[in-house]
């Protein structure tokens, strides 16, 4: 597992090597959040691709960090030990 955190490049690589095997955590920063803090993605979701009009705009650096990994199991239990709470799925890509 990976966390990205203010390392946009870092970010846009790794979801560009684990395209086809990859997921992400999309996590709010801080307590402010509305509804779910995390929401769970497959790394090749549009929503974070280049045909997004958004690419490349604060993924990691603002509102929201990464947590990345080849392991759906892996990301639910980091979830679970950071919220107590089961994690929802990005129903654009899952």
């Amino acid at each position: 597992m990976e966390t990205f955190w203010n390392r946009e490049r870092q970010f846009k690589e790794w979801i560009r090597r684990h395209a086809n095997d990859g997921y992400l955590l999309n996590c709010t920063k801080g307590s402010e959040h509305s509804g779910w803090p995390y929401l769970l993605h497959r790394a090749a979701c549009s929503r974070f691709s280049a045909r997004n009009r958004r690419s490349g705009k604060n993924y990691t650096t603002h509102k929201y960090f990464k947590v990345c990994s080849t392991s759906m199991d892996k990301l639910a239990s980091w979830a679970r030990r950071e919220r107590g709470d089961r994690v929802p799925k990005c129903k654009l890509c899952m």
